[in-house]
């Protein structure tokens, strides 16, 4: 006898095997079996059947009878189903691996192997076809990781609720298939392939023309509302001297200009010197097609597509999602003094990257732009930054906006 170590999931299987790969259960010490290169096979005067128990009594110690197949199996400890060999369970009262309950019957999908699922309906482990999304599926089954499941008799709402590969029509999950563009999809049902890359019919609802046809949170992309993506953290200003010659407003940095060339695409210069979003649409597009090749429609407006900031024509333009925007961010004024001097700013230092003047007390202040007053610190600071008023326009009353840290009515 030959012994070998079979590894599932860090759980150690001692199996016995015969020449030919025998179960040492069905094989060993016994006159009337013998083992073949079809395995163990029971023999008497006439021929040789397959091997076959009936119960734990016809197996060696440590290993029991798997009844629905006939053949001993060593007994072995798991904690999940994946650490033991299909087509067992991990039984969690004994830790040990185990044969499906008795006609398959099960209370939820762990009851059952692998690649079979517990039917709702029947209480019993049916086995499911394997699959990578739900398009791979029959009808009336979604994919749940790799396995084609019954879907719950629950209607959907929303095609996300029917997976990668289905969509939801009148409250019903229906299989399409997946995409990368529109060209991948060829169902007449189905010619549109949403950011779920999934084929699914024209969605009416979701069309737009431009941001004002979207929700609170969403702009007007490639003719379809789209979730904005969200803005890091540290991208947020509370001060003007975040923003390098700028202004922060509304948590937000626009760039100082003198023409609109100074300004971000769907900029405009703002007559007090500063960019501002243009407050009309634009109508140079309504999806990408319109712009041309490598440029993306946003708010009807033709925007560079990018992965990186040097693809960005403007310069005042940032690299953000796949698309050309006006750069919002917070930014250093300074890293060390000679960025102050380089600036014009002589005589100040950099402060937490902010150029600021030292000073002893308020009067060494009063020529700085803004009156300043001396801070504990020892530089001049507007009075706003010692005691702000907002950080954002939430902070602020209805009709005014947060600027420099204090809340002013909409420019």
């Amino acid at each position: 006898m030959k012994k070998a170590i079979l590894k599932l999931a860090g759980v150690s299987l001692f199996l016995v095997f015969g020449a030919a790969g025998c179960w040492f259960g069905t094989c060993d010490n016994d006159s009337t079996r013998v083992c073949t290169g079809d395995g163990c096979m029971d023999c008497d005067v006439d021929a040789c059947y397959p091997a076959y128990c009936y119960d734990n009594s016809d197996c060696e110690p440590g290993e029991y009878c798997e009844s629905l197949e006939g053949v001993c199996y060593p007994v072995a400890e798991c904690q999940n189903d994946w650490d033991c060999p299909d087509p067992m369970v991990c039984d969690e009262a004994s830790g040990t691996c185990q044969v499906r309950t008795p006609d398959n019957v099960c209370s939820d999908d762990w009851d059952c192997p692998e690649h079979s699922y517990c039917d709702e309906y029947t209480g019993r482990c049916e086995v499911a076809d394997t699959c990578s999304t739900s398009s791979d599926c029959p009808d009336g089954y979604y994919c749940d990781g790799n396995t084609c499941r019954e879907r719950p008799s629950v209607n959907c709402e929303t095609n996300s609720e029917c997976g990668v590969g289905a969509y939801c029509s009148e409250g019903q999950c229906v299989n399409s298939s997946t995409c990368s563009d529109n060209n991948d999809c060829h169902d007449t049902q189905a010619p549109y392939c949403d950011d779920r890359g999934t084929c699914v019919p024209e969605d009416t609802s979701n069309s737009c023309t431009n941001n004002g046809d979207c929700a609170d949170g969403y702009q007007c992309v490639d003719g379809a509302c789209s979730a904005m993506p969200a803005r890091e953290p540290s991208w947020s200003c509370q001060f003007d001297e975040q923003c390098g010659s700028g202004i922060c407003y509304d948590s937000r940095c626009f760039a100082g200009c003198n023409t609109d060339e100074d300004c971000g695409t769907g900029q405009i210069c703002h007559s007090d010197g500063y960019c501002i979003d243009v407050s009309v649409p634009g109508s140079e597009c309504v999806v990408n097609s319109d712009c041309g090749t490598d440029k993306v429609c946003v708010n009807g407006l033709c925007h560079d597509a990018c992965s990186q900031n040097s693809e960005c024509s403007d310069a005042q333009d940032f690299c953000w999602d796949g698309v050309c925007m006006p750069d919002d961010r917070a930014r250093p004024q300074c890293y060390t003094k000679s960025d102050c001097t380089n600036q014009g700013l002589d005589g100040y230092d950099c402060v937490e990257g902010i150029c600021r003047i030292p000073c002893v007390d308020s009067d060494d202040c009063q020529a700085c732009p803004g009156n300043p007053i001396c801070s504990s610190g020892g530089y001049c600071v507007d009075e706003n930054y010692v005691s702000p008023q907002c950080s954002a326009a939430s902070d602020c009353s209805s009709g005014e906006h947060c600027q420099d840290g204090a809340c002013v009515s909409e420019r």
